[in-house]
């Protein structure tokens, strides 16, 4: 049981500081596909004590403070040609409150479904994060944290909101007289109006509060623009007093190892080869928030001169007019223990036999023979191989995804969830992660306009459209004073690249598997129906592969 909860990681930059760059190339991905189908990352977590509105919104001002990313929003280029890039915004983390006169424990799955994925994040004025309060009768409360997946990952979400419980309990009982972190004193910014193509996208905004919009200081990519009393310090480069990219704020392709930096390796500068599409980890990937191609053609090949297998959506759905629903399911933390002791009984990961039991179902449903090949989409998390070490209180989306080409066999999940094992250790040991990020940096489109033929390949020839997301055991602390925690899971959208996801995080004893899919694509009931064949198979593989070790 974890007693406190730890202190939240510092601010890689101390003072009044607003920053600015233009977006990566994964980055200006995710935020042109958020725009046809909304591509958020939510957090959630259940807290039962006196939580006061007043605090949580003196946390959210803190949380504004340490993160960057969360001080921003996204100028579009004012011209053919230019990128979009993130700018200062001097708003707050709306909060937004939802009062029950009964308990209703699955409110959050609602909320969720119904307005966190239909709605996009404020990205024209900021800031990129908002947050939901649920507040039951006997002081039982559930928090949401949203936030895009320009910005976050599944363990960014998770951990953004386990900074907000502790700086929310941390804080005054009022924010009043608190130093606002979006707004230092003394800084002499430049108001939206004075950047006309800032003015222009305030216009169109969703929410207007009176409070100043995005504001422009300018950088190239890999830059950073430090904001001072004076407005612009300096910004990174030479001659530039920034000192160059500010830890916590570069990129994330600017991270990545040596030998597959964009441009670093001989043949990907024309894109490589497509196979790993976008990522499906933590949320959709660039080819993170996922998902891969589509039901109707392509595919990849199974190895065997044939096509996987993926999952057939039963109407196309025009991207524009996607929606991620969401489906809860969980594992108790009886039957997660014994599932993590067979595991290691097989010499299998929890990933991987998650990842078979999701590939069957499919194949189950559409009433494939034993043995037929299909791809399945795994998640990769690329904070631990990075050029500096990336920690899980660190905002950013720092994954990418492979997929797996497995012979489907209800009857024999373990050895599926070793193949499935091995084969993306061999793949991520070859760095083939990193391809899809020189794909979007050779190829990738430019805006919405241009994007369509980019969406649509992968839509026909994307290696996988359904994945398992797996973020592992998170640290969600138990307590923080007299409050009480439980039940922090995350779940990710879809937008416009797969039609059947899942989110899993192993938390406070439980394993939460939480099922997305694309409206209409796929019908709930059928939605249902693979969810529950999943985890029906995986109990069933678990309770044979129990029963035998304990007959031995």
């Amino acid at each position: 049981m974890n007693d406190a909860v730890p202190a939240p990681r510092p601010a890689a930059v101390s003072g009044p500081v607003a920053l600015s760059r233009e977006l990566s190339p994964g980055e200006r991905w995710y935020w042109i596909i958020d725009q046809l189908s909304t591509l958020n990352v939510c957090a959630r977590v259940r807290v039962e004590g006196d939580v006061s509105v007043a605090r949580l919104r003196a946390g959210l001002a803190a949380l504004a403070a340490r993160h960057p990313q969360l001080r921003a929003a996204i100028l579009a280029p004012a011209t053919p040609g230019g990128g979009p890039r993130f700018v200062p915004t001097t708003r707050p983390i709306p909060l937004r409150e939802v009062h029950l006169g009964d308990l209703q424990p699955d409110r959050w799955v609602s909320e969720v479904d119904a307005r966190e994925f239909t709605e996009s994040v404020d990205w024209a004025g900021g800031p990129l994060a908002r947050a939901v309060v649920i507040s039951h009768p006997g002081q039982v409360h559930d928090l949401i944290l949203t936030v895009p997946h320009v910005i976050a990952d599944g363990t960014t979400a998770l951990a953004l909101l386990r900074q907000w419980v502790r700086l929310a309990h941390d804080s005054p009982t009022t924010p009043a007289g608190l130093d606002t972190p979006t707004s230092p004193a003394g800084l002499d910014t430049p108001t939206a109006q004075d950047t006309p193509a800032a003015s222009a996208e305030l216009e169109g905004s969703a929410e207007r509060d009176g409070s100043a919009g995005p504001v422009g200081p300018v950088g190239p990519v890999g830059s950073a623009v430090r904001v001072g009393p004076v407005g612009v310090v300096g910004s990174g480069g030479e001659g530039g007093g920034g000192g160059g990219v500010v830890e916590g704020f570069e990129p994330f392709e600017a991270l990545f190892p040596e030998p597959f930096r964009l441009g670093a390796v001989s043949g990907h500068d024309d894109g490589p080869d497509p196979g790993d599409g976008p990522d499906p980890g933590d949320g959709p990937g660039p080819g993170a928030g996922t998902g891969g191609g589509a039901g109707g053609g392509g595919g990849v090949d199974d190895g065997g001169g044939g096509v996987a297998g993926r999952l057939v959506p039963e109407v196309f759905v025009p991207f524009a007019q996607r929606r991620t629903r969401v489906l809860h399911r969980s594992i108790g933390a009886g039957d997660l223990r014994r599932l993590v002791g067979v595991c290691k009984q097989q010499g299998a990961t929890l990933h991987g036999v998650l990842a078979a039991a999701l590939a069957c179902a499919v194949a189950r449903d559409a009433g494939a023979v034993p043995g037929a090949p299909f791809a399945v989409g795994s998640p990769l998390s690329l904070r631990e191989e990075l050029s500096r070490p990336v920690g899980q209180d660190e905002a950013g989306c720092f994954v990418s995804a492979l997929h797996s080409v497995v012979d489907q066999r209800p009857d024999d999940l373990w050895t599926m969830a070793r193949f499935i094992k091995d084969d993306l250790a061999t793949r991520r040991k070859a760095g083939e992660q990193y391809g899809v990020f020189h794909l979007l940096a050779a190829q990738g489109p430019a805006g919405v306009a241009d994007s369509e033929p980019f969406i649509r390949y992968f839509e026909e020839n994307g290696p996988f459209n359904f994945f398992v997301s797996n973020i592992g055991r998170f640290d969600f602390p138990d307590t923080a004073g007299t409050w009480r925690m439980s039940q922090a899971q995350f779940v990710g959208g879809i937008s416009v690249v797969g039609y059947f996801g899942s989110s899993v995080t192993t938390s406070h004893g439980r394993l939460a598997w939480n099922f997305t899919y694309i409206d209409r694509a796929v019908a709930a009931d059928r939605a249902e129906r693979i969810a529950d064949t999943a985890l029906a198979l995986l109990h069933d593989a678990t309770t044979t592969a129990a029963g035998a070790a304990g007959g031995s």
